[in-house]
């Protein structure tokens, strides 16, 4: 049913739909002129929803020789060929080619109120393409697409509650965007010089700089053992009860995700049980992301893992440091040494035990590992704020997209 105030109507009654065009590419008088002109890889990789530059640039003799037709700014540029319903508000005049059906609004139509709008259509709309080759919904169908609409002051004011909301979700990738920076250049130098102001002499080695005191070793020389996880089918001991089992998929960058554990039966798990990990083993990724480390948490003691290569650190390496090495800069070269594969990449065990790491002292691995400890934390932190804006977003969408729920409109104002 139709909110009160609000109207059913194709997108044609709110938006002219205006499609794009390509010049001919073996004309040069047609390109790298002051036209920006999209596609749809310039708005599937936008951080936010606003486009002002455009990886290519068009003549104006190149638009007038194609079905290319100039956008006025504040239209909405829609995706509409492989990639269905992904949308952006130019800031400044542009065009686009013809993987795009275009909506310019019409007077009474707020166009951040129509980029929501669209975005909560997305899914009908990509259950409307069709093709052989990619998939493409037509303009005709894009004319004809009906949605419900509030009137022009509703618009505006749902249209500024959810932008607020993604300006938020901006600003926290933005500050996530950062620490990841940081992170990066703290791992180069602590895991390369040591701590600040600590060492004065260094000297080169065959895998690069460090003090003087530190010791070079072959992983599998610092560690009491090391194995891979279970190597053969387990889904027949998959079960609602039972032992938690790690999988790549649960690995992320010094991050274990146990929401998304599976369980195996107590009976394999005991059959496995030479597999059996302890708090403190460190996990590394052998496909997927080969490298990608992560220490298992006390939590975690008589879990058990699926291909995973396994270390368990000895008396002269702390789980911690072996974990951020590997996912350092220095862990990614010990990766590309070690992969072996066609199109599926494997991290090669035995290179991985023969990978030799920088090793400082207990003490100095401990103090380097709070340093990178407190980055993880805080960006770990910044992802889960994100996380909860973003079902906040959904939320609101459903809620205020449909007219579920109503904002109040200062008719003054508007």
């Amino acid at each position: 049913m139709t909110p009160e105030g609000w109207k059913e109507l194709p997108l044609s009654d709110i938006a002219t739909i205006v499609g794009g065009g390509t010049p001919s590419r073996s004309r040069s008088a047609y390109w790298d002129g002051d036209v920006p002109w999209a596609t749809p890889t310039d708005v599937t990789g936008l951080s936010g929803r606003m486009i002002s530059e455009t990886a290519s640039m068009i003549t104006e003799t190149g638009l007038a020789s194609s079905s290319a037709i100039l956008l006025p700014p504040n239209s909405l540029l829609m995706t509409t060929r492989a990639t269905i319903g992904a949308c952006a508000i130019n800031r400044v005049s542009m065009a686009t080619n013809q993987g795009f059906q275009n909506l310019v609004p019409q007077r009474s139509t707020c166009v951040d109120f129509l980029y929501y709008l669209i975005h909560h259509h997305k899914r009908p709309l990509e259950r409307l393409a069709a093709g052989s080759t990619f998939l493409e919904v037509s303009k005709r169908t894009i004319r004809g697409f009906r949605v419900r609409v509030p009137p022009l002051p509703e618009q505006r004011k749902i249209a500024v509650i959810l932008s607020s909301v993604d300006d938020a979700i901006e600003k926290t990738q933005a500050v996530i965007d950062q620490v990841q920076v940081v992170k990066r250049g703290l791992m180069r130098e602590l895991l390369t010089w040591g701590l600040p102001g600590k060492h004065v002499q260094f000297r080169h080695t065959e895998i690069g700089q460090m003090p003087e005191d530190w010791d070079v070793s072959a992983i599998s020389d610092l560690c009491d053992r090391m194995f891979v996880g279970i190597a053969q089918a387990a889904t027949h001991a998959y079960s609602e009860r039972g032992v938690p089992i790690v999988r790549t998929t649960n690995l992320r960058e010094n991050h274990l995700d146990a929401e998304s554990l599976l369980l195996i039966t107590d009976e394999f798990a005991r059959e496995m049980k030479n597999k059996t990990l302890c708090g403190g083993d460190v996990l590394t990724a052998r496909t997927g992301y080969p490298g990608t480390s992560v220490v298992v948490p006390e939590s975690l003691e008589g879990a058990q893992c699926f291909t995973l290569l396994v270390s368990r650190p000895g008396p002269r390496l702390r789980s911690r440091y072996l974990c951020h090495t590997m996912n350092s800069e220095h862990g990614r070269r010990i990766v590309s040494r070690g992969q072996a594969g066609g199109a599926q990449q494997n991290l090669n065990v035995s290179v991985f035990k023969k990978a030799r790491i920088r090793v400082p002292s207990l003490e100095e691995q401990d103090a380097i590992c709070d340093v990178l400890d407190a980055c993880y934390m805080l960006m770990n932190r910044e992802e889960s704020w994100k996380g909860a804006l973003l079902d906040i977003k959904s939320s609101l969408m459903s809620a205020l997209l449909t007219g579920e729920l109503r904002v109040s409109v200062d008719t003054e104002a508007a």
